[in-house]
């Protein structure tokens, strides 16, 4: 059997990173959609909550500590994040032994300024 060639390059930039709003500092956003995604591939495939926001192309899986901290905002029913906003900002994670550019999220400021896009 032959092997398939999978580009996975547009799976990848798809996805939200620390990288794309490092020096940005706080981005605020508007939750568009959530979903439940499975992401990977074979043994190492996982169902996620997805966040996808206003202005964006880009989706954020939520790890564990992203998860908690908006069912913490907004309550555990994912249904009802849609159109609440959040705060995302970049910050040094250790990921599987390496140090790396992570997103967290926080809430909002009351003072926060308008939306922009990732």
């Amino acid at each position: 059997m032959e092997e398939e060639n999978l580009d996975v390059s547009a799976d990848i930039s798809a996805i939200l990173k620390g990288d794309d709003i490092l020096n940005k500092g706080d981005v605020h956003c508007t939750i568009k959609d959530v979903k439940r995604e499975i992401l990977g591939q074979g043994e190492k495939a996982e169902k996620k909550i997805v966040l996808y926001f206003n202005g964006s192309q880009k989706k954020l899986p939520l790890n564990k500590t992203n998860l908690t901290t908006v069912a913490s905002l907004h309550g555990s029913q994912a249904a009802n994040w849609r159109g609440k906003r959040l705060t995302l900002f970049a910050t040094p994670v250790n990921f599987q032994g390496k140090v790396s550019n992570g997103i967290r999220i926080r809430s909002l400021p009351v003072y926060a300024l308008p939306e922009i896009s990732a």
